[in-house]
């Protein structure tokens, strides 16, 4: 940011400007593109891991909550039949 602003600010001179410093220059950006060529991959992978694993916790709280519900049921028609039987008790 330091750098951009004092490009912004007039510093720059292309008159100063020679082939070595270039060729520096040019190369630090390589490697800069490098290395953010190599997060961006790294970042990209890990999102799909994520999603997948996002995925898959989806399907296995679907899953769960079917089953929480049809246990839910078993459970009320149990108890149907259980008062239905108790009213066939005599004393």
């Amino acid at each position: 940011i330091s750098e951009n602003k004092s490009l912004i600010n007039g510093k720059l001179e292309p008159k100063n400007s020679k082939p070595v410093s270039n060729a520096k220059l040019i190369q630090d950006n390589k490697k800069s593109m490098q290395k953010l060529e190599k997060n961006i991959k790294i970042n990209s992978k890990r999102m799909l891991d994520l999603i997948a694993t996002s995925e898959k916790n989806s399907a296995a709280l679907m899953q769960n909550k079917n089953l929480i519900k049809q246990r839910r049921n078993n459970a009320l028609a149990n108890r149907k039949m259980i008062l239905a039987n108790k009213a066939l008790i005599k004393f």
